[in-house]
């Protein structure tokens, strides 16, 4: 620089207008709206609402920001409601603590269908999870539309969440939580299929089932789909996972008739096991 001086003046004046330290949450809520993910939300998930408060999407909205803007909890939301630029930003203003517990209650049923019994059960999905899931859908498509991929490396993978809460149950490591199940699109870095389980609920119980859900829900256009694997003999990567049933989930096309059906219209379809690292292309039938 040889001593040449930063151009720029130091302005000492006080600032009246609205501030806000959170001015990167706005353009996240604006590419989700753009998506027409909020459109679906709104559309697909019915939950009784105040008269005069935020919509089911604005309440979605409002706990993207909250995670956005760095919030653990629901009592965040209290800090982040005095951020009148946000708000601004954002277009509605953010639900209270209590507000958004209320909302995210009424996402669980008590009496649903299981999706497995015995000693661990697996409850199916309520209508208003299953709204979200539609949300999901609108979601990939878009992306898909925007950075289009032929192949699907599916990531699954279940992570234990410590509760304090009494209906938590113990997980296998001793402590009490949650367990669930999430499938990771790694092309596109997104979650296409979960499912949410008690801490007592084996890793690898019933996954077959969640494959196939992610499956079906992958948008038009692949042309290969892949079951990610970190280790070699022939065994897919669910944590925990039986290797009589990791079988099955690699060999879906050959056995699952709902599945031979879904790659019937996937040009030259094909479902198979990789190593994680290889650069090998995915086989395809």
């Amino acid at each position: 620089m040889g001593g040449r001086r930063l151009d720029f003046e130091i302005d000492d004046r006080l600032e009246t207008g609205l501030l806000t330290a959170h001015a990167g949450v706005p353009g996240l809520i604006e590419a989700f709206r753009q998506t027409g993910a909020a459109a679906v939300i709104d559309r697909e998930v019915q939950i009784k609402q105040r008269k005069r408060g935020l919509g089911a999407s604005e309440m979605v909205e409002s706990v993207l920001a909250l995670r956005a803007a760095g919030g653990e909890r629901a009592e965040d939301l209290d800090r982040l409601r005095g951020d009148a630029a946000l708000a601004t930003l954002l277009g509605h203003g953010l639900p209270g603590a209590q507000t958004a517990r209320d909302f995210l209650a009424q996402f669980h049923q008590d009496a649903l269908p299981l999706l497995q019994a015995g000693d661990a059960p697996v409850p199916g999905e309520s209508a208003p999870l299953a709204g979200l899931g539609k949300a999901n859908a609108a979601l990939l498509l878009d992306m898909q539309a925007r950075r289009p991929v032929r192949t699907a490396t599916l990531d699954v993978d279940a992570t234990i969440i410590d509760s304090d809460k009494r209906a938590a149950r113990r997980t296998y490591e001793g402590g009490r939580g949650y367990q669930p199940v999430l499938v990771l699109w790694t092309e596109q870095d997104v979650i296409v299929g979960d499912e949410f389980r008690d801490g007592n609920v084996p890793a690898g119980c019933g996954n077959r089932r969640v494959v196939e859900k992610a499956i079906a829900a992958l948008p038009p256009g692949i042309a290969g789909i892949c079951l990610l694997r970190r280790q070699r003999p022939l065994r897919t990567r669910l944590d925990a996972l039986a290797g009589g049933e990791g079988n099955r989930i690699r060999d879906l096309r050959r056995h699952e008739p709902a599945t031979r059906r879904l790659h019937r219209g996937v040009a030259r379809g094909g479902l198979a096991a990789r190593p994680g690292g290889s650069s090998r292309r995915p086989r395809v039938g």
